[in-house]
C-alpha cells in the first residue's frame, strides 16, 4: 500500500541521522565495496623515477590502455624542465644500456638525452692500499678502429700521445658503456610522458595515510582501499609501492625488511674540472675507508661521490671550498703508504699475471685536476643495506628502493629499481592477456621470484665488495690485487664483468 506523507517524512528524517552518523566515522569504519566507476585498476604510490616509469610503462602498452591508473606523489609541484645551460644538480645516476633501453621503449630517451645525458665509454677502478687497477672498456681486436677499420701507425705516435688517444676516447655507440644522468633530469622527461598518457591519472601533494587490504580483518571489500591524508579514498585492484628506501607502503602492508647500516655517509657535489675533451672517464678509488667515484658530466664537469665515515662526511661538508677541493684532489692522486710485504707480493703477482696473459699493462692514468666546485652543490646522506624477503602480498607490490636499497659503490640502485618495473609489467601484462586478475598472488609472485633471483645475487656481490674493500689487512689487500691484476689481463673476464653488470638489473 502506499505510504502517508507522514512515514515518508520518518523515513527521511531517519536516512538524515544515518547519514551523519556514517559522516562522523572513522575513515576505516566508512571503507566500503567501490563501484566499478569508482575503482582503479592500478595505484602506484611515489612520483619518483621508478613510480612515474611504472605509470609510463603501463600506459604505453596498448593491450592496457583501458585500466584506470592513479599516481600518487607527494611533491606538490611537477618538476621544472631541465635546460642545458642549467647548474648540475648534485645527485646522478649511472644509467645502463639495459635501463636506457626501458626509457626509450616509454618515449622518455629522447627527451632525457636532450636535455643531459652524458656516455662514458671507460671506467677506471683502483686500490690505494695497492695501486693495482683495472679498466673496464669494450675490447677492440688490436690495430682496428672504431670502424673496423686497419689503423694506420704513425711513426711520430709518442707514449704520451698513447696515454692521450686511450684517456680521449670517443663517443662512438659501440663504445659506449652507459650514461650519466642526473635524477631530475629522468623524473622531468617521465612527468613529460605521462601528460600524454590518456589513462594516467596524476595527483599531486597527496601522501598516504591508511592501507586497508583484502586479507585484513578490517576490510569488507577485495580490494585494496588506500586513505590519503586529505581523507579522500582510493579503491585499486592493485597498489604498487614505489615510495623509496622508507615506504609507507612497505610499513603499512607489513612487509619486512632486512638491513644494517653501513656506518657510512656519501658525500656528493657537483666540481668543476681544468677543461677536459671528451670526458668521458668514470673514475673510482677504493681509500680504506670507502670508495671516491667522479663521474663525467660534461668537459668541464663532474660528478662527486665520496663514501667515508660520518665523521670525515661532516668535516667535509664544513670545509672552505678550497681545502675541500684539494681534500678532493688528495683522496684521488696522493699514493697511501704501504705494507712493504704487500708490495713485493703485489709486485710478483702483476709480473706473473702478465707473463701468463702475454699482455703488457696499459698505461696508467689518472683523473682530471679538480679547480673547483659548483655552489652550494654538497649534500650527504647515510648509507645503509636494506631488502624486503617478500616484495608481493595479495593485491600490493614493492618496486625499487622500497623493496631493496644497496651501496652506490656499483651504481646499481637506479638500474635494479627500473627492471623491477620492466619485470612487473611484463607479469601484468601476460595476467591481462589471459583474461586474469593482475592483482592475484599467482602472478604477483612471478614478478618476485625472477626480481629477486637478480637482486639478491647483486645485493650481496655488491655488499661483499664492501666489505672486502674496507679494510687494510694484508691478505684482503693481496687478494684484491690478484683479483684486479687477473681482470686487468684477461679481456674476455672483463666483457664477462660487463655483460653481468648490465644485466644485474
Amino acid at each position: 500500500c502506499p505510504l502517508t506523507r507522514n512515514q515518508l517524512a520518518m523515513a527521511a528524517s531517519r536516512l538524515q541521522r544515518l547519514s551523519a552518523t556514517l559522516l562522523r566515522l572513522p575513515a576505516r569504519r566508512r571503507l566500503c565495496s567501490a563501484s566499478a566507476s569508482d575503482l582503479h585498476d592500478l595505484v602506484i604510490a611515489g612520483g619518483g623515477v621508478e613510480g612515474s616509469a611504472m605509470a609510463c610503462s603501463i600506459g604505453h602498452e596498448p593491450s592496457l590502455a583501458h585500466c584506470r591508473v592513479l599516481l600518487l606523489d607527494s611533491a606538490p609541484s611537477p618538476p621544472r624542465q631541465v635546460a642545458r645551460e642549467d647548474p648540475y644538480s648534485n645527485r646522478v645516476s649511472v644509467l645502463s644500456l639495459g635501463t636506457v633501453e626501458l626509457l626509450k621503449k616509454i618515449k622518455a630517451w629522447d627527451l632525457i638525452e636532450g636535455a643531459r645525458a652524458t656516455p662514458f665509454t671507460q671506467l677506471h677502478v683502483w686500490d690505494a692500499c695497492s695501486d693495482a687497477r683495472v679498466v673496464f672498456h669494450h675490447q677492440r681486436p688490436s690495430g682496428v678502429d672504431a670502424t673496423g677499420e686497419p689503423e694506420s701507425p704513425d711513426p711520430d705516435t709518442t707514449s704520451d700521445d698513447i696515454i692521450a688517444s686511450s684517456y680521449h676516447d670517443n663517443e662512438n655507440s659501440d663504445d659506449v658503456m652507459g650514461y650519466i644522468v642526473e635524477n631530475r633530469v629522468v623524473t622531468a622527461a617521465l612527468t613529460e610522458v605521462l601528460e600524454g598518457i590518456s589513462n594516467v591519472e596524476l595527483q599531486r601533494g597527496v601522501k598516504v595515510k591508511e592501507v586497508q587490504r583484502p586479507d585484513s580483518q578490517k576490510s569488507s571489500t577485495p580490494w585494496v582501499e588506500v586513505v590519503l591524508d586529505n581523507e579522500s579514498i582510493v579503491s585499486t585492484r592493485l597498489l604498487v609501492g614505489a615510495d623509496g628506501p622508507s615506504s609507507r607502503i612497505r610499513q603499512l602492508c607489513g612487509f619486512q625488511q632486512v638491513g644494517w647500516s653501513y656506518d657510512q655517509a656519501a658525500v656528493v657535489a657537483t666540481l668543476r674540472i681544468h677543461q677536459t675533451p671528451n670526458n668521458c672517464c668514470v673514475w673510482q678509488r677504493f681509500l680504506p675507508t670507502g670508495p671516491i667515484a667522479m663521474l663525467p658530466l660534461s668537459s668541464t664537469h663532474c660528478s662527486l661521490l665520496w663514501s667515508t665515515s660520518p665523521a670525515h662526511s661532516h668535516a667535509l661538508l664544513e670545509m672552505e671550498e678550497e681545502r675541500f677541493v684539494d681534500a678532493v684532489n688528495t683522496a684521488f692522486w696522493d699514493p697511501l703508504p704501504q705494507n712493504d710485504f704487500v708490495a713485493t707480493v703485489n709486485e710478483a703477482i702483476r709480473d706473473a699475471v702478465t707473463v701468463l696473459s702475454k699482455e703488457s699493462p696499459p698505461p696508467r692514468q689518472m683523473p682530471p685536476i679538480v679547480a673547483g666546485m659548483e655552489g652550494a652543490s654538497r649534500a650527504l646522506f647515510p648509507l645503509a643495506l636494506g631488502h624486503a624477503p617478500l616484495y608481493v602480498k595479495p593485491r600490493v607490490a614493492l618496486v625499487g628502493d622500497s623493496a631493496h636499497r644497496v651501496h652506490p659503490l656499483a651504481g646499481q640502485g637506479v638500474n635494479l629499481g627500473l627492471a623491477d618495473v620492466a619485470t612487473l609489467t611484463s607479469c601484468l601484462l601476460k595476467a591481462n592477456n589471459k583474461g586474469a586478475d593482475w592483482g592475484s598472488l599467482p602472478h604477483l609472485l612471478e614478478y618476485e621470484t625472477a626480481r629477486q633471483c637478480h637482486n639478491v645475487p647483486t645485493i650481496v656481490a655488491i655488499d661483499s665488495l664492501k666489505k672486502l674493500f674496507s679494510t687494510s689487512w694484508p691478505p684482503a689487500v693481496l687478494l684484491r690485487s690478484l683479483g684486479f691484476h687477473l681482470t686487468n689481463s684477461f679481456p674476455d673476464v672483463k666483457e664477462f664483468i660487463m655483460e653481468q653488470a648490465q644485466k644485474a638489473g
